[in-house]
């Protein structure tokens, strides 16, 4: 049982439950275990003809596991894992199911009071395909009304590389009703419990929708409250394109809010945020992004950090400020401190894969000392 149960984890983490419990520390000499990784969904699967063929002599699936390392592959047999990974990765997308309009429930012409929201990925503009390099992506739309009550609503999550992506929306009325929209991933479908929705907060990313709410994978895309609704939504929308959801048009009623209040949820809750939506009791500067409504309909994300920690608690021990850059273009705002307790989330701003030619320019301040700074100039700017 152990080792049917360790064939599904990662060999690092099956490996590292010996520490945890003895009952584990058997599988380190298990040859069915080492074994297992050869087969076709294991992680030496582009071996797998070691695994399918029988050999004359029992094999050491241990050593051979080691000798598969990548660092001792010969330049052909790393070509042979890149392609298998690729394959893999094309068998998944293949096998995805399309669902046709059968199951969707028609919209009615009004629905007083409601009115359409919608996000989508960075290849999208008004509905339509931006085609820089990308003429060969399909967009299909479908769309539905909601039923009153609900059992389940779920989402298929479909892997592209080291990301995912909703793949398609899953909905199942409490009279056993359901609608599918998009695509179904059989292998990967992930279901909630609900009686009503009142929208969702989505993570997308400029390829696609990562996740709805907790279905998928929320913390890689940019977060938004646009979709979220004072009563139960009445209809949606989606649009995908070869295997994933690129876009989510949500129609419901929203609360009616006047003067600044309705400036400031503007901003709140209309924009792309990473790495999530502030809290409410954030003081958002709206009129500093006067200019960024106008890009609603393109991918450009918002980044927060809340580098003084709650009150300003984090102030008196930051003792630099530094920016990462690109050439000109500033990639990243790291806060250094003095106390080494410091949450990592308060640390740095934007998330960015390192690259030789970055540069660091750095700036002291004195927390401890009470420093207050007003304006940061970086050399080579404007």
């Amino acid at each position: 049982m152990i080792e049917i149960i360790a064939a599904y984890l990662p060999v690092k983490d099956a490996l590292n439950l010996r520490r945890v419990s003895r009952a584990f520390v058997p599988l380190f000499s298990s040859q069915r275990f080492w074994a297992k990784r050869f087969s076709i969904g294991g992680n030496r699967g582009f071996f797998f003809e070691a695994y399918e063929t029988q050999a004359p002599e029992p094999r050491d699936w241990r050593s051979l596991y080691h000798l598969t390392n990548r660092a001792h592959l010969s330049p052909a047999l790393r070509n042979r894992e890149r392609v298998w990974l690729l394959n893999r990765s094309l068998a998944k997308k293949l096998a995805l199911k399309w669902n046709d309009w059968s199951s969707l429930r028609p919209i009615p012409r009004k629905l007083p009071g409601c009115r359409w929201e919608e996000v989508h990925e960075g290849l999208l503009s008004n509905g339509q395909y931006i085609l820089r390099g990308h003429e060969g992506l399909r967009y299909h739309k479908q769309e539905t009304s909601m039923p009153s009550c609900l059992s389940r609503i779920g989402v298929s999550i479909i892997r592209d590389g080291k990301t995912s992506y909703v793949a398609g929306i899953h909905i199942i009325a409490d009279d056993g009703l359901e609608i599918h929209l998009g695509y179904t991933a059989r292998a990967n479908i992930v279901f909630t419990d609900v009686s009503h929705v009142k929208g969702t907060i989505p993570s997308i990313g400029p390829n696609g929708i990562h996740a709805l709410q907790i279905l998928g994978c929320p913390d890689e895309g940019a977060r938004t409250n646009r979709l979220v609704f004072k009563n139960p939504i009445a209809a949606l929308s989606a649009g995908f394109d070869g295997y994933k959801m690129v876009c989510l048009a949500i129609c419901g009623k929203k609360k009616n809010l006047t003067g600044r209040l309705r400036q400031y949820n503007r901003l709140l809750n209309d924009s792309l945020w990473l790495p999530c939506v502030p809290d409410p009791d954030v003081y958002l500067n709206e009129t500093s992004f006067m200019s960024y409504y106008a890009s609603k309909n393109e991918f450009k994300p918002m980044c927060w950090i809340k580098f003084g920690g709650h009150g300003g608690s984090y102030l008196r021990s930051l003792t630099g400020v530094s920016v990462v850059l690109d050439s000109c273009k500033p990639v990243s705002i790291e806060f250094d401190y003095a106390d080494e307790n410091i949450p990592l989330e308060c640390r740095r701003l934007f998330r960015y894969r390192h690259k030789k030619k970055m540069r660091t320019v750095k700036f002291a301040i004195d927390g401890p000392g009470g420093e207050l700074s007003r304006e940061y100039t970086l050399p080579g700017i404007v």
